[in-house]
């Protein structure tokens, strides 16, 4: 977390315990309109999207709560982050996904499964072939034909 980060959330956190223990009075809206104008101006500073998105809660927070007073809402839109304060992006890696392995496994499952299908059909062919028919022994001569006359 950034300095600048947790500060404002501190300030935040005691805000709103004092907005929950009195009734809104001038200074203390007085101090919500500083925090707000203070929380835009860190757009610029704070670049951790995750601290930015906790920023605009806390802003639309206290612009709900200055609404409902009756007030005029300042704007409540961060500033964009320096381009110099960004984070380094990670690098990017050298393995692939696990989607990928996932991918990779099923195709093998697939030809290992059509292996053992075309040895199965194989090995079956082998054996019909290497058995021998028997063939029925004759037991009367096979007739002769003898011509009629037409």
């Amino acid at each position: 977390m950034s300095q600048v980060f947790e500060t404002l959330q501190d300030r935040y956190r005691d805000l709103v315990a004092e907005s929950l223990s009195t009734i809104p009075d001038e200074p203390f809206l007085e101090s919500v309109h500083t925090l707000l104008n203070d929380i835009r101006q860190a757009g610029a500073v704070v670049a951790d999207p995750g601290e930015r998105s906790l920023l605009r809660a806390y802003m639309r927070f206290l612009a709900t709560l200055l609404h409902q007073t009756g007030l005029q809402v300042p704007e409540v839109d961060l500033l964009p982050p320096d381009r110099e304060r960004w984070p380094a992006r990670a690098p990017a890696s050298s393995r692939p996904p696990a989607w990928v392995w996932g991918l990779v496994g099923a195709a093998l499952l697939v030809v290992l499964a059509g292996l053992v299908a075309v040895a199965g059909l194989s090995l079956g062919a082998a054996t019909l072939r290497s058995t021998p028919t028997p063939f029925p022994t004759p037991t009367a001569p096979p007739p002769t034909p003898t011509l009629t006359p037409s």
